[in-house]
């Protein structure tokens, strides 16, 4: 027991000698983590629903192929929906085509009526032609007057063939326009299906990300906004350490060389160069209400062999931290 003790102190005192070592006097250290400047993000696709649920994700760390599967979200409220909207534009084209049926019996019996008030116009017409002298007064003006109203009526006729003519033309351009407002409904929700299986377009190994709000990495069964990264499968041949420096120490931090501390391989001395300072904060949640800011570090090839780093493996950095005055040196 004493011997396990003893094991387990000098262990605690060489991990307090490597940080200890590793921070030194006018020195800043931060934490920041190994990430690939070009990667394929998998988020939750675009739904009527503003948050969606991670049905599975593939195995963190496992290499996948152009082509597979890597991520699904439920679909069962979506594919439920899709049915409706199958069942919706085969009701809109059936109901279009019997009142378009409908409308072309109407004008089929509005254009005989009105050829039986053609023929029933000639009729008249050659009853009023008769001259008066071969009839009586009381006849020959019925003829005329008979004449007159069967001209009125064959321009009802033709006024009631016409008017099927419009409502018939209406309704095959509104079924026209509800078809295919159907159908686009139809189309956005295959979309949206479609988009809850996602398929890697790179090969890669597949790296699990860490909600942005609470920090927790985000695993299957999760439920998450819509438009959240859920996975990426990272380029690994163009890697970079992204770190974050907090508001009130901006001032004191300036490009150039640093020291990094990767996690995973216990190792420290890692040279590397600070390249770029976001100049805008942000917000991190996560940490507290303060904000921060973005640091984008190169690693130095020459005496480190960056196969060896993986991204999302945590890195400490050690920063130069530069003299300010504010009243008073810090």
């Amino acid at each position: 027991m004493y011997k396990l003790n003893k094991t387990i102190s000098c262990l605690l005192l060489s991990t307090f000698l490597i940080f200890a070592n590793f921070a030194s006097a006018q020195s800043l250290l931060i934490s920041g983590f190994v990430e690939a400047r070009f990667k394929q993000q998998f988020s939750a696709p675009d739904s009527d629903s503003w948050q969606l649920q991670i049905k599975w994700l593939e195995q963190e760390g496992k290499q996948v192929k152009a082509g597979d599967t890597v991520a699904v979200f439920d679909a069962a409220a979506l594919e439920s929906e899709v049915e409706a909207e199958e069942a919706k534009l085969r009701k809109t084209e059936a109901e279009a085509k019997k009142t378009e049926q409908k409308l072309r019996l109407e004008r089929l019996e509005a254009e005989f009526l009105m050829k039986i008030a053609r023929l029933d116009l000639e009729k008249a017409d050659l009853e009023a032609s008769i001259p008066a002298n071969h009839l009586t007064k009381i006849v020959f003006e019925k003829n005329q007057l008979e004449k007159k109203k069967m001209q009125l009526a064959l321009q009802e006729k033709e006024q009631a063939l016409a008017q099927k003519e419009v409502e018939l033309a209406n309704q095959i351009a509104t079924a026209k326009i509800q078809y295919k407002s159907a159908l686009a409904e139809l189309n956005r929700k295959q979309v949206m299906l479609k988009g809850l299986n996602q398929k890697a377009k790179r090969s890669g190994a597949v790296v699990y990300v860490r909600h942005p709000w609470t920090g927790q990495t985000i695993k299957a069964g999760d439920t998450v906004q819509k438009g959240f990264v859920v996975l990426e499968i990272p380029d690994t041949s163009q890697l970079y350490i992204k770190a974050w420096l907090n508001e009130v120490d901006i001032a004191r931090v300036k490009t150039g060389p640093v020291e990094l501390y990767v996690d995973a391989l216990n190792k420290a001395g890692i040279k590397g160069q600070l390249k770029q300072i976001s100049l805008q904060g942000e917000s991190r949640p996560v940490w507290g209400e303060a904000y921060y800011h973005a640091l984008e570090i190169e690693l130095d090839d020459s005496n480190f062999d960056s196969s060896q780093l993986l991204p999302g493996m945590s890195v400490m950095v050690k920063l130069r931290a530069h003299e300010q005055q504010l009243g008073g040196e810090i």
